[in-house]
């Protein structure tokens, strides 16, 4: 669950660079206030799952393509704005 968590939250992008470890880095960060404000929406909506409501699969997979959806549009939008090593 933690994975679907990861990907459907915006993060933070600095790289090892900004704490003096070399040039590239695949480093995320993520708030923690933002994990379990997603960690508790998600809870709602499996919650409703478990109890068999209806439509509720069809929520949590909407739920889920839109954050997709907004945190790669964060991404993009963001990539515009780092830092670029010279």
């Amino acid at each position: 669950m933690y994975v679907a968590v990861w990907r459907i939250s915006s993060s933070l992008e600095a790289g090892a660079w900004s704490h003096g470890y070399g040039r590239s880095s695949d480093s995320r960060f993520f708030w923690i206030p933002d994990i379990n404000a997603m960690l508790q929406k998600l809870a709602e909506y499996q919650h409703d799952v478990h109890l068999r409501r209806p439509g509720a699969h069809q929520a949590l997979d909407g739920f889920k393509t839109q954050q997709i959806e907004l945190v790669t549009s964060i991404n993009e939008v963001s990539s515009h704005f780092r830092p670029t090593m010279v």
